[in-house]
């Protein structure tokens, strides 16, 4: 996929949710939260663009195609457009991969290329459940009743597996990609954070208001301070026994077992800035080289 061509398909894609973006909003995609997915949809976190799985995975496209179209003993071509719409709502997009000639009408197929090991099993109830919705989206988009998907491992073992459609999963999936497109990207209105990480990034948009605790929230704080104290016993009790080492060991700066070391303690010398007599002493050199930064501390009280 060329620059030019990459960058036509980014910014049609941003008009709406794809189907790879589909399985972000139903809390199956590992590697995008809801919340990162509003992120980019609102434009305040750029595509992460093309990386060397990509990039290679858009070159073993054909390949792939050509090894289904061998195993399965049909035609897989490219559709006639790229982009397809939902009949009724035109922010529900589809890109499917290939259409496959049928005699009861064409089917959809998703090509997958990964350095993983790959079952059916994991497609259709394990850890790759988002490949079966993306190929179910992209029927539901694109009005076709059977679907496949075929993928290639560490560039060698093959695979595929036959998808038939669910029209009541779909109406779900229509249902879930409206609620968050009309409720949080038209509207700029977050999703809940649902990951530490996303938590930290929604910084700038939680206000720094007091919230009343839940039920859950006091069990968690009860076990932290339990932790806590328990943490702080086995520090206490690990520094006795460091303090005990160290008279055994007097001036040696290594003690062995059988020659392997067990404990060093050696000297070292560091060199600190004096940050607070630079500042009393060379104020203006100080505020030359400061830095200011903002950060949020989490403390239990």
């Amino acid at each position: 996929m060329s620059d030019n061509t990459r960058a036509a398909w980014l910014a049609a894609r941003s008009k709406g949710i794809g189907g790879s973006e589909i399985t972000a909003v139903m809390g199956l995609d590992p590697y995008m939260t809801p919340f990162q997915l509003w992120e980019r949809k609102t434009g305040r976190v750029a595509d992460s663009g093309e990386n060397k799985f990509t990039r290679a995975g858009n070159y073993l496209e054909d390949a792939v195609a050509q090894m289904f179209a061998d195993a399965a003993g049909l035609e897989a071509y490219r559709p006639q457009r790229e982009h397809w719409q939902h009949p009724e709502f035109p922010h529900l997009l589809g890109t499917p991969d290939r259409f496959v000639s049928m005699k009861h009408g064409d089917a959809v197929l998703e090509i997958k290329t990964t350095q993983k090991r790959v079952t059916r099993e994991d497609i259709m109830e394990g850890n790759m459940l988002r490949w079966y919705f993306q190929v179910l989206w992209y029927m539901g988009i694109a009005e076709k009743k059977t679907g496949f998907i075929a993928w290639l491992c560490n560039g060698v073992d093959f695979d595929y597996v036959q998808i038939d459609f669910q029209p009541d999963i779909f109406a779900d999936m229509v249902q879930a990609g409206n609620d968050f497109w009309n409720n949080h990207v038209i509207t700029d209105n977050p999703p809940p954070p649902i990951t530490r990480e996303d938590i930290l990034r929604a910084i700038g948009h939680v206000l720094p208001d007091a919230i009343e605790a839940t039920e859950d929230a006091l069990r968690y704080h009860a076990q932290i301070k339990e932790n806590a104290a328990k943490i702080k016993e086995l520090e206490a009790a690990n520094d006795e026994l460091k303090t005990a080492i160290q008279l055994l060991m007097q001036e040696k700066s290594v003690m062995t077992w059988q020659g392997v070391p067990l404990f060093t303690w050696k000297q070292a010398e560091t060199t600190r800035l004096d940050t607070k007599k630079l500042k009393e002493e060379q104020p203006e050199i100080w505020q030359r080289f400061a830095k200011t930064t903002l950060q949020r501390t989490f403390l239990t009280k």
